[in-house]
């Protein structure tokens, strides 16, 4: 969706996530301040008036909306302000509608309630990375790929390189002719994936690049290297730009559209805005639980939406790697600080953050949990770990806050508990968990977080009026990506690997059904056994 405020309305009530998407799209198009009214949206959007009511009112609770009275006359219906004409009221003086003239002291009116919607919130929502852009420093990144994976892309992916000869792909050549749009973190076994694709018959010059606005390590030099060999490479912010100049295109000319992303942008791009594409989109593979609520949110998915985020293999395989990898960027950023016995409070207990959980407890350190979920919350009672009753009470007096739930954990309430010197940690995906935006508005003072050794790795925040002293570490994006590789080479194999065959599937033709699937990602790895082949090919590992 839109605003994130949307998609916590949904994680409390999923059953009316249909409504809550409507609503996400006309917020979209009207400008800060605008008046809204819960029964005049109701119906336009054709619900219900009190569901549409529950959920500006959770829209409210979270901050896009603020709630406020008026005065209105019944005949023109104009708004007036409450407190000009209760102090006419007061000092027996007349109050004029601002529409009509007449002296609504004198005239039959009544005190309303309508939202309107947040400045601040919109302003943060829409320019978030430029200001952190702007205002946060990010650290020295390579510019320059080891000339030995450009030579040997495969060496550390040879899982990769054998499904990039399969017999029957060869044949049916999945990427020939096929526009192909990729957002996949900007690593380097993208380099591999890429050549992969290029050995089943991707034309580079239909091939689309989007990367995030992470620190990759070679970032440059792969981004560098994608354009070289002819292929469009931009932000992730251009990508309805590049849709909407194939929706404008004649017909015969778009061809088939094959998409393979991170995050759930394009999916929803084209179901809303570029429909003219829905007959050309083949498929798209997903690979993260983000992406698959925000394709989820749609409704009706009109083309297949292969879900390797929610398949069994990238389940269990992954988190224990993910969940490793941020734990070992804490210790890599924060060398002269021992992670021994310490106080964390962990915000989502999913798998990635069962994982983190984990670690900090066999060292020794007291880890509370606060989880939306019930099952959550249950799972980890029962895995001994304290529950805390209020996200509030979760950020007090920690030594780490760690945000590992998918949506923002680390908000203005959480902020204000925080504790002078506590580090604040993203173990999740996209840059979600942390409101950095408010603890810019805030702040009397950033500075550069930097190691014993000099180097930059987050943002120092002094918060008025104590002057407490909270520390970013990676400026709030996900640690696992702040100037590392994400996982070791035979994790990335695996999981790259079943990525890679479900997009051959789809540019096959294998897989036509409309909506989400994760069951036909468990077959595919049945089918190809690809568990069996990585244990036979990484045995030496």
């Amino acid at each position: 969706m839109f605003f994130r405020e949307s998609d916590l309305c949904v994680a409390e009530q999923p059953g009316l996530i249909r409504i809550v998407e409507k609503i996400d799209q006309i917020l979209q198009s009207l400008p800060p301040g605008s008046v809204l009214r819960p029964e005049e949206i109701a119906i336009k959007i054709s619900e219900k008036s009190s569901q549409v009511s529950g959920i500006m009112e959770c829209l409210r609770k979270h901050g896009l909306l603020y709630e406020k009275e008026y005065i209105e006359y019944s005949k023109c219906e104009t708004l007036n302000e409450k407190e000009k004409y209760e102090q006419a009221l007061e000092d027996e003086d007349s109050f004029e509608c601002s529409d009509c003239q007449l002296d609504l002291t004198k005239s039959h009116s009544k005190i309303i309630k309508v939202y309107r919607i947040s400045a601040k919130k919109i302003q943060s929502t829409t320019k978030t990375t430029k200001t952190l852009g702007e205002l946060m420093p990010i650290i020295e990144l390579s510019t320059k790929i080891p000339p030995a994976i450009i030579a040997n892309p495969f060496a550390n992916t040879p899982l990769l390189r054998y499904y990039s000869r399969d017999p029957g792909f060869q044949k049916s050549q999945p990427f020939k002719n096929k526009r192909v749009f990729v957002i996949l973190h900007f690593l380097r076994d993208l380099i591999p994936f890429v050549e992969g694709m290029k050995n089943l018959g991707l034309e580079m010059s239909n091939a689309y690049f989007f990367y995030k606005d992470y620190p990759y390590p070679q970032k440059e030099g792969i981004k560098t290297w994608l354009s070289e060999q002819g292929a469009v490479v931009e932000p992730r912010s251009k990508i309805p730009q590049y849709l909407e100049q194939l929706n404008v295109m004649q017909s015969a000319s778009i061809g088939e559209i094959l998409v393979i992303e991170d995050g759930g942008f394009i999916v929803p791009e084209v179901h809303k805005k570029f429909t003219n594409l829905i007959p050309h989109v083949i498929g798209a593979v997903e690979q993260t639980t983000r992406g698959i609520r925000n394709d989820a949110a749609i409704g009706e998915i009109q083309f297949p939406v292969i879900s390797v985020a929610t398949s069994k293999l990238k389940g269990t395989f992954e988190p224990q790697y993910i969940g490793r990898a941020v734990v070992e960027n804490i210790k890599r950023l924060l060398p002269d600080i021992s992670l021994n016995g310490k106080t964390v409070g962990l915000f989502g207990y999913g798998t990635i953050g069962r994982e983190i959980a984990d670690w900090f407890r066999s060292n020794k350190s007291i880890v509370t949990v606060f989880d939306p979920s019930p099952e959550n919350r249950l799972l980890a009672h029962q895995n001994g770990f304290p529950l805390a009753t209020s996200p509030e009470e979760n950020a007090t007096n920690k030594n780490f806050v760690i945000g590992a739930s998918g949506n923002e954990s680390i908000n203005s309430k959480v902020i204000a508990h925080l504790t002078h010197g506590t580090y604040i940690v993203s173990a999740s995906s996209e840059l979600y968990e942390v409101d950095v935006d408010e603890l810019t508005r805030l702040q009397s003072r950033m500075a550069e977080l930097k190691n014993p050794s000099g180097e930059t790795i987050g943002t120092d925040f002094e918060l008025p009026p104590s002057n407490r002293v909270i520390h970013v570490i990676a400026n709030g994006y996900p640690i696992n990506f702040w100037g590392f590789e994400s996982m070791p080479n035979e994790a990335s194999d695996l999981i790259m690997s079943l990525i890679f065959l479900c997009a051959c599937e789809l540019g096959s033709r294998s897989m036509s059904a409309k909506g989400i699937d994760a069951e036909f990602v468990n077959a595919l790895a049945g089918d190809h056994k690809l568990a069996d082949k990585f244990l036979e090919i990484h045995k030496q590992g």
